[in-house]
């Protein structure tokens, strides 16, 4: 199946980019645009064909490498959030929140404290923590756990009471409220998150309209969290990208924007189709798409069917028990890879079919470079390091386990909104260590244990 997808003016494709792209001013980036700069991991990086003899390739993740989506999908997550438990509501009422829009200012507080908390409820292993179903729990606890406070935080200034509570001062008072009662802070979350993510599908049932049962919430959440994605889809929305992806996904020397062919993209979800095109648009791409005939999504078939623009910058999308296969066959296109969520591939699985593919496929030494943003992925692909090899001016090398051509490293990404600042503190102090993960900085350089 081909669809055709382009900027709304091709003409305009350079202001329509500019209209999209936001670059994090918190970041240092790597490449300005319109900038030969390019940052210092990806200098040598420049065999652009896959064959015998290719030395690098690289495997990105999508969600805090290439793309800064905490923000909305904290969004979506209160919308979701209040779609399965319409009782959710009335609470949300009480605090006097405005239900027509989660871009109204009185959702700020909410949203901050999402984003504070993705590292752990929007990246994980698992489909669903790809999703973003832990953020929809969340977002209920938050609000419900804000009645605690009895307004009395309300309109607090300070760095953390102004950022994680309501802004406005209110009358209102919990009727259950103590003294001492408070929402739980951002750090309780965080240390307790685990505990308390074990007992809230049990918490926070869903309700069966005709039969009046009590049931598991997951389905629905699932179901809603796509509906939202396909909806957002269909909006003019401001994409924020992370600016390694100039850098990883175009060729520094080509006059015209053409993918380099030494690197795929890995989804977290299905779901996440949108938001990987929405990137190439916001980079001023004219794309058309391939989807491969294995791929059982229908519901983005569907939406793809409604696009009608042209493009000429190819997007394969494959399944990754075929995605070696295209990768060796393509020509001047980017491969995204999509995990099997039905049947529950984890990225730890993506990673590690790939992984064996790749060494399979290939006759002669290469190097493979995992860069993923979600520390509980990377502490799980460590099993796949093998031998360990010492190169001069001692950096460290690990082979892929059971391979003595295929040279593996696991990269975490300290620019990415969804990798904890606990880590980048302590990798600053230079006490980051989790044998063979290193914490790739935004100055290109990385650690390396």
């Amino acid at each position: 199946m081909k669809v055709l997808i382009a900027t709304a003016a091709a003409s305009t494709s350079a202001a329509a980019a500019a209209a999209f792209l936001v670059v994090p001013a918190c970041r240092k980036p790597y490449l300005n645009v319109g900038s030969a700069n390019v940052s210092p991991i990806f200098q040598t990086k420049i065999d652009d064909d896959f064959a015998p003899t290719i030395r690098d390739i690289f495997f990105l993740s999508l969600d805090g490498t290439l793309l800064s989506n905490a923000r909305s999908k904290a969004k979506r997550s209160i919308e979701a959030a209040l779609q399965v438990w319409p009782e959710l509501s009335s609470t949300a009422l009480t605090l006097n929140m405005n239900l027509k829009s989660t871009d109204h200012v009185c959702w700020n507080w909410l949203i901050e404290k999402l984003c504070a908390l993705a590292s752990i409820t929007q990246q994980g292993n698992t489909p669903d923590k790809m999703l973003g179903c832990d953020a929809v729990f969340l977002a209920r606890v938050l609000i419900e756990e804000q009645i605690l406070d009895g307004g009395r935080s309300n309109g607090r200034g300070g760095k953390y009471g102004g950022k994680y509570h309501p802004g406005w001062t209110s009358d209102f008072e919990s009727d259950g409220s103590v003294v001492g009662s408070r929402p739980l802070t951002v750090s309780e979350l965080y240390a307790n998150w685990k505990e308390l993510r074990e007992v809230m599908e049990f918490k926070y049932p869903v309700v069966n309209e005709e039969t009046q049962r009590k049931e598991d919430p997951m389905p629905l959440i699932r179901q809603v969290l796509k509906e939202l994605s396909m909806k957002e889809a269909a909006e003019i929305q401001q994409t924020t990208i992370q600016p390694l992806a100039y850098d990883a996904l175009l060729r520094k020397s080509s006059k015209h924007k053409e993918f380099r062919q030494n690197a795929l993209l890995m989804l977290g979800n299905e779901a996440d189709v949108p938001s990987v095109l929405r990137l190439f648009v916001a980079m001023g791409l004219s794309i058309n798409v391939d989807l491969d005939p294995e791929l059982d999504m229908p519901h983005i078939e569907s939406w793809l069917q409604n696009q009608v623009y042209d493009g000429d910058a190819s997007i394969l999308i494959a399944a990754s028990q075929n995605a070696c296969n295209y990768f060796a066959k393509r020509t001047n296109s980017i491969l995204v890879v999509v995990p099997d969520s039905d049947k529950g591939e984890t990225q730890y699985d993506l990673i590690k079919r790939l992984l064996l593919d790749f060494d399979k496929q290939s006759t002669s030494e290469v190097e493979i470079s995992v860069v993923h943003s979600s520390i509980d992925v990377m502490k799980r692909c460590k099993s796949l390091l093998g031998d360990l090899t010492i190169l001069s001016g001692g950096i460290r090398k690990y082979y892929l386990l059971g391979s003595d051509t295929t040279k593996v490293n696991l990269l975490l990404p300290d620019w990415s909104d969804t990798v904890s600042p606990i880590l980048c503190f302590y990798k600053a102090k230079h006490c980051f260590n989790i044998y063979g993960v290193s914490l790739l900085s935004s100055s290109g350089s990385s650690n390396r244990h």
